[in-house]
């Protein structure tokens, strides 16, 4: 089925540090299929081990994976002219709510953007903790509570620096969730201490891991590039909560164009994933040329 393949290196400027990562695209029968590794070095996944596994059509580690299992479901979907979705189960919505990522480093700054995201239409906030739920994630906290007022969904990441002590002092922001607040290797009888209340992220990258998690009913914040995450999002048999996918606009460009961005995406109307690769932008941001 797969004829030939590229697996392009990229660097694309956010508004903060970059965004690095090989692109893959895959062809077959007049079509291609794309798919994202996004490279992460400090989780084993630089940017020359993803290009080697995936020029070599040997995807190993889980970001080389994600992306290779991306780039065959988009070709397989526009050989049979439907979208992505009705592969990965069926299509059982159009569009998905989708949460804003507050950056603000300061209480200030926070109240900034809460009010801005939700003039636009949000009604998640998810915060990146910066003091593993001490003083200042309190007052950040506040402020966004203050900001969105008492119908805000508020989350708080903390990418798995430890914070279980903590979560009880953060109840009274009454937390949608709190993501990843414990070492990505803890076991899962952990996990259940929490409450229902938290959800994985770094433990995910073990499938047998996260397999367990599921299984134990912890959530899962599963990661995949916007356009195949909105697919799985719109084949959920439940109505998933507001997606992590408003994130464009940290972006200063993007490879594929069809997607829009904002406090809901919807599926975009063609097969597959239902974007165009943006040779002009792929050669704007390309590191091997």
């Amino acid at each position: 089925m797969i004829e030939h393949l590229e697996a392009i290196p990229f660097r694309i400027p956010m508004v903060r540090g970059s965004h690095e990562g090989v692109l893959l695209v895959l062809y077959g029968d007049g079509v291609s299929g794309l798919g994202e590794a996004a490279a992460l070095a400090a989780r084993g996944e630089g940017l020359d081990r993803l290009l080697s596994e995936l020029a070599t059509r040997l995807p190993r580690s889980p970001a080389a994976r994600a992306a290779w299992g991306m780039a065959e479901l988009d070709l397989r979907a526009r050989m049979a002219s439907l979208p992505a979705a009705e592969l990965l189960g069926g299509l059982q919505r159009r569009e998905v709510r989708c949460n804003r990522l507050v950056l603000g480093a300061d209480a200030s700054a926070v109240a900034q953007e809460v009010d801005a995201g939700a003039a636009a239409g949000f009604r998640t906030f998810k915060l990146k903790a910066v003091d593993s739920g001490g003083p200042l994630d309190h007052s950040r906290l506040g402020a966004a509570r203050e900001a969105g007022g008492s119908s805000a969904r508020l989350r708080i990441d903390f990418n798995g620096h430890p914070a279980a002590s903590a979560l009880p002092s953060l109840q009274r922001f009454r937390l949608e969730f709190a993501e990843q607040p414990l070492p990505a290797a803890a076991p899962i009888a952990d996990w259940l201490a929490l409450g229902p209340r938290v959800a994985a992220d770094e433990s995910l990258r073990d499938p047998d891991r996260a397999a367990e998690l599921a299984a134990a009913g912890v959530g899962l914040a599963i990661k995949l590039a916007t356009a195949a995450a909105l697919h799985a999002a719109c084949a959920f048999p439940a109505e998933p909560l507001d997606c992590g996918l408003a994130t464009r606009s940290l972006l200063a460009g993007d490879l594929a164009s069809g997607l829009a961005d904002g406090p809901c995406l919807r599926l975009p109307t063609g097969p597959g994933l239902g974007v165009e690769l943006d040779r002009r932008a792929l050669a704007r941001y390309r590191l091997d040329r």
